[in-house]
């Protein structure tokens, strides 16, 4: 819950600062009488529905699982960091792996309820920071992996 908190003030202070760059976004918001993290997260989820309408789930879907990682993936390959390239590396193993199985599973979209969103999630948990949920599937699929891939 303390990691949630923190994000959330870290997402008040981003708002409050781009607002500041905006001001007719900002009086838009005091007009209409919430608060500025509260009227972008509005915009966000308006947003996204504009992408789900215009692209459907799949495009939301590939914008989460592709655009944040490849962003990071560039800014740790200019900074050199190891730690960081290991981790991206390894997200990018979990998210090939799952789109091949999905491609095989096709089917499985048409009877899961809610299947985008829950793939959105298990997207996010695999990239966010603090959770690197990649880092716990690729525990698991390592040995698997190395065993078909007969690699030593």
């Amino acid at each position: 819950m303390e990691q949630v908190t923190a994000y959330w003030g870290q997402w008040t202070t981003f708002c409050d600062k781009k607002f500041k760059d905006f001001p007719q976004v900002a009086d838009v918001a005091s007009k209409s009488g919430i608060k500025n993290e509260q009227f972008a997260l509005a915009l966000v989820a308006l947003l996204l529905l504009f992408i789900y309408v215009v692209g459907g789930g799949t495009l939301i879907v590939n914008l989460i699982g592709f655009v944040y990682p490849a962003m990071a993936s560039l800014r740790v390959l200019d900074s050199k960091d190891a730690a960081g390239a290991t981790q991206w590396l390894t997200y990018w193993i979990v998210f090939a792996l799952f789109n091949v199985v999905e491609l095989m599973t096709s089917w499985v979209e048409d009877i899961i309820p809610f299947y985008f969103l829950i793939k959105c999630g298990f997207l996010y948990w695999c990239w966010a920071p603090g959770f690197n949920g990649a880092t716990t599937v690729y525990k698991y699929v390592k040995p698997r992996l190395h065993a078909v891939l007969k690699i030593e």
